[in-house]
């Protein structure tokens, strides 16, 4: 299945690539800028996280302890932690605000920095909109709308637009079902570490 997943990324990688071309004037993700992997859930599929942990077995010794070390500390807080509340935590696979595991990350990973519409057709923006970055300089919160008032006022040309980038359609599209591609189950990202 990993070899399927990898053609899929193949293809799909091109078209994100490209969405993020479109948008670049209101894209302003960086190096060392690793705010979206401080908190979250990280939904992974079985695929997913047996891809990443691909990469995570490559990474040099150092790198693997020191994400073994955050592993570890997580699973400890996931142990006394709350099991009907979410479990918020840094993505163990960052490190130095890099992530360790780039080439191999999730499709959560490669999609985010984008607006995209989600599978109840509801905007969802990228969480560093709050600190100023992806499209801030056009995103009307009250209204939860990317602007058009703002995007005529910041004087660029290309327009800002959402994606069809949803979970559901990214893992059940044309290509998916051309290439008989099964994620299989889906969880957080800590669902799959309590039994590293």
């Amino acid at each position: 299945m990993l070899t399927k997943y990898v053609e899929y990324l193949y293809t799909i990688q091109k078209k994100i690539d490209g969405f993020f071309e479109n948008q670049k004037p209101y894209i302003f993700c960086k190096e060392g800028c690793s705010a979206c992997c401080k908190t979250g859930e990280y939904p992974f599929t079985q695929v997913e996280m047996q891809y990443l942990m691909l990469g995570f077995h490559q990474l040099p010794t150092e790198t693997k302890l020191k994400v073994l070390a955050k592993i570890n500390e997580l699973k400890e807080r996931y142990a006394t932690a709350n099991k009907e509340e979410s479990f918020m935590h840094e993505c163990p696979f960052l490190v130095d605000d890099k992530c360790s595991v780039y080439d191999f990350r999730g499709l959560i990973c490669r999609t985010h920095g984008l607006a995209f519409y989600d599978a109840n057709g509801k905007l969802r923006v990228p969480s560093c909109i709050h600190e100023g970055l992806n499209y801030s300089n056009v995103f009307d919160p009250e209204k939860n709308i990317l602007c058009g008032d703002r995007w005529a006022a910041t004087g660029i040309e290309q327009e800002p637009v959402s994606f069809n980038l949803s979970r559901k359609f990214l893992l059940n599209n044309e290509a998916t079902k051309y290439l008989e591609l099964d994620f299989g189950e889906e969880k957080a990202m800590i669902g799959w570490l309590v039994d590293i």
